[in-house]
């Protein structure tokens, strides 16, 4: 393989250098990750996000592939991500939903709430994440329609979420979560209560 990516143009044997993200040796994931990374093409974003969302990428690529998501900086766009939530795996849907809450972009909020019932915990875990760090108080009846889910990790984001938002209304639903059987939940609903715009009274 031969680095073709120079001025924005997509490199040369372009799914070689994706197979190689996740080869074993560390050498090819870190040239590869570069390749991609200069390649100025937002298609190189789901699979770099992918590699760091894997054991692969985070004990021994992460660091190259971290470099490379920077360097393609100028095209992380909300389309893009919004775009990577339909992917079939889950671990890119997850990693494109933490990606938006990193953007803080409110024109991502459709696209996170439309993921907020899917069937991977880790999907519903970083949407409440994500809209909680954007903040905007039109998701809360979204949000507190997460309140019941199974799983104790997307519960605690659900309440940390609401705490973002500050929205009074809130306030009830964060105190059933006092009594949550997961001592994680119960600490981040008293920590969202404490965020909440106090009551006049």
């Amino acid at each position: 393989m031969t680095n073709d990516a120079q001025d924005g143009n997509p490199p040369e044997d372009w799914h070689l250098w994706l197979t190689a993200l996740f080869d074993p040796d560390e050498t090819n994931r870190a040239v590869a990750a570069q390749v991609l990374g200069s390649s100025g093409d937002p298609e190189a974003i789901p699979p770099l996000l992918a590699a760091l969302d894997t054991v692969v990428g985070m004990v021994a690529g992460g660091g190259p592939v971290a470099r490379a998501l920077v360097e393609l900086r100028d095209v992380w766009t909300v389309e893009v991500f919004a775009k990577a939530l339909t992917d079939p795996r889950a671990y890119v849907r997850r990693a494109a939903a933490e990606a938006l809450g990193w953007l803080r972009d409110p024109q991502a909020l459709e696209a996170l709430v439309g993921v907020l019932q899917d069937e991977a915990f880790g999907v519903r875990l970083e949407a409440a994440w994500a809209l909680g760090e954007i903040g905007d108080p039109s998701v809360l009846g979204s949000l507190l329609a997460m309140v019941p889910d199974q799983d104790s990790n997307v519960r605690r984001n659900v309440a940390d979420a609401l705490g973002q938002l500050g929205d009074p209304r809130a306030r009830e639903v964060l105190l059933g979560l006092l009594d949550d059987e997961d001592l994680g939940v119960r600490a981040a609903a008293e920590s969202a209560l404490k965020r909440l715009i106090p009551e006049a009274g």
